[in-house]
């Protein structure tokens, strides 16, 4: 390989200066798997001319660089990928005249279609790629595959591209019992909170490409299991990622999502006999290691259970029997958890909710709420006292829309809680200020307890200040894990104290046995926060005869 043959000066810290030497220590690298990868950007600043050198390699454009360099999402490079990725930058008119003597593979497709080139550039680009039925394999990796390129036009949801490629007879994947085009859509469904801050905004391509899937007779695969307050669609195909319907915070999306047939285990694909084929002998193989795996499988979780020992914990199972065996009694149980741990109360409402019912599919609220028809939201909340589920659903419909619902939230005529308050966690801050410059009641508390504090502190340390800065005092006095507790477990899980520890500290003038068994096991394993600890609050001081707590909540 030769710093002509590839042009690599269009990338981020790559120069005609450096290139030569950058390329002389990648041939140690060719042709082998060191595990070793390097993710590269593009420069920001590209000249023209830079990317019409790329098209100078004639003999080797279609030649793809297999080195520990990754770029874009593809596991190689080649001059082709590499213009196709510089390519937006040109006009159309420059595109188009760039690529008429050009040969295109679905590599380069692929990785165009991954990054978005817009849809004038990909037509003109899907008319000089040739065999675009084939599978582009510069997109495989250990957690993903696309049999082709309306996989990949799915995965990003591009509509019109899918049409395109169905006029050339290249179709989505719709294997029931494998995979299907909807899997591949949902699975690359935005499920961060923050990417749902501004509904107004939210993309309409994913809707588009559900409706046009479903019109086209795609299922997907899942599962329904249902909460204290809805039905929860689990969507996962075999050996894939998972996504539940309860991620997807836009809720027209989810009412699509909603009426997609699903695909059950029972149609799983079936296995045929074993036979003396090669890929029965790789199977064959494959299962071999596998056992060899399992045979460690006792030896891994011994190595685990050391871990907890060496770390002073006790082994989930063990505590579940403790819960269970006080649950057997039937009296006092929340009461007796919480003197040995009020973890213990925590994992017992975990496993046994309040609220096991289903949410009445018939509710009008819900209804109204999904149809965005607030006004009338308001009038039924103003003169219907609400069930649970529709008060969960009211500070789900917050989270999207403060000012269009939290007249309707004002109004309710029911004195019932919420079941949790951790939703407000996934407000931004300036949500948090304005829900309090609209008045909203931050003395709010869920059926067990807990008030504004947790989510405010699982949030930030800002969040909490706002709290503390309007007069509001975190509650310590209910049964279960409060803020303090979750705060000094989250600093021993991350052996860093956690920033809202300061402001709630300032506040909090009696501390429980729990509280001072978090302290001892930071003391213990991380002495140097602790001595940052005590000088925020010296009465947070123990001895070396404190009990350090057994138990741990998974934050």
């Amino acid at each position: 390989m030769n710093s002509g043959r590839f042009r690599l000066s269009v990338i981020a810290g790559f120069s005609e200066e450096n290139i030569s030497t950058v390329i002389k220590g990648l041939n140690a690298f060719e042709g082998k798997s060191n595990g070793l990868t390097m993710h590269l950007t593009l420069n920001n600043n590209i000249s023209k001319t830079e990317i019409y050198k790329l098209l100078d390699n004639t003999e080797n454009f279609n030649t793809y660089l297999e080195s520990p360099l990754s770029i874009n999402g593809s596991s190689v490079i080649s001059p082709s990928i590499l213009f196709v990725l510089t390519a937006s930058q040109l006009s159309l008119d420059e595109f188009e005249q760039a690529v008429t003597l050009q040969s295109f593979t679905v590599n380069d497709l692929a990785v165009a279609i991954q990054n978005n080139l817009p849809m004038p550039y990909l037509t003109l680009l899907f008319a000089q790629t040739e065999s675009v039925a084939d599978m582009p394999l510069v997109l495989h990796t250990e957690y993903s595959s696309y049999n082709n390129l309306a996989d990949v036009a799915v995965a990003q949801h591009n509509v019109p591209l899918l049409k395109l490629l169905e006029t050339h007879g290249v179709h989505a994947t719709n294997e029931p019992g494998v995979i299907t085009g909807l899997d591949i859509a949902i699975m690359n469904f935005p499920t961060a909170a923050a990417e749902y801050q501004n509904l107004q905004s939210f993309p309409d391509k994913y809707i588009e490409t559900l409706n046009y899937l479903i019109e086209k007779g795609f299922n997907a695969h899942g599962i329904t299991h249902q909460t204290d307050h809805e039905t929860i669609i689990l969507f996962k195909a075999p050996f894939s990622r998972g996504v539940q319907s309860s991620e997807i915070l836009e809720p027209k999306l989810r009412a699509v999502m909603n009426k997609i047939a699903l695909i059950g285990s029972n149609e799983a694909s079936k296995q045929l006999a074993v036979d003396n084929s090669l890929v029965a002998s790789a199977i064959e193989a494959i299962e071999i290691r596998k056992s060899a795996i399992y045979d460690n499988s006792d030896a891994c979780q011994n190595i685990q259970k050391e871990l907890l020992v060496a770390e002073g914990f006790i082994d989930i199972s063990e505590a579940y029997k403790i819960i269970n065996d006080i649950k057997n009694d039937g009296e006092n149980i929340a009461e007796r958890l919480h003197e040995i741990d009020p973890v213990l109360v925590n994992l017992w409402r975990r496993a046994n909710p309040t609220n096991s019912g289903s949410l009445n599919n018939e509710s009008r609220l819900i209804d109204l709420l999904r149809a965005e028809q607030y006004q009338d939201a308001l009038e039924y909340s103003s003169t219907t006292p609400l069930t649970t589920e529709e008060i969960d659903m009211l500070v789900f419909a917050l989270l999207q829309n403060i000012d269009a619902v939290l007249p309707i939230w004002n109004s309710r005529i029911t004195s019932k809680q919420p079941s949790a308050l951790i939703s407000f966690k996934y407000f931004n801050i300036k949500q948090w200020h304005l829900l309090m410059l609209r008045g909203f009641d931050f003395s709010l508390q869920d059926q067990y307890g807990n008030d504004m504090f947790l989510p405010a502190a699982l949030h930030s340390e800002q969040a909490v200040q706002l709290l503390l800065d309007n007069g509001f005092l975190p509650s310590l006095n209910h049964l279960g894990l409060d803020v303090l507790d979750f705060l000094l477990e989250d600093s021993y899980e991350k052996g860093l104290l956690n920033p809202s520890l300061i402001p709630v500290l300032t506040v909090v003038k009696e501390f429980e046995l729990s509280h001072f068994s978090r302290v001892a096991r930071i003391k213990r394993f991380f002495p140097e926060e602790y001595e940052k600890l005590i000088k925020i609050n010296a009465d947070l001081n123990v001895t070396e005869t404190t009990e350090v707590n057994k138990f741990r909540l998974q934050l």
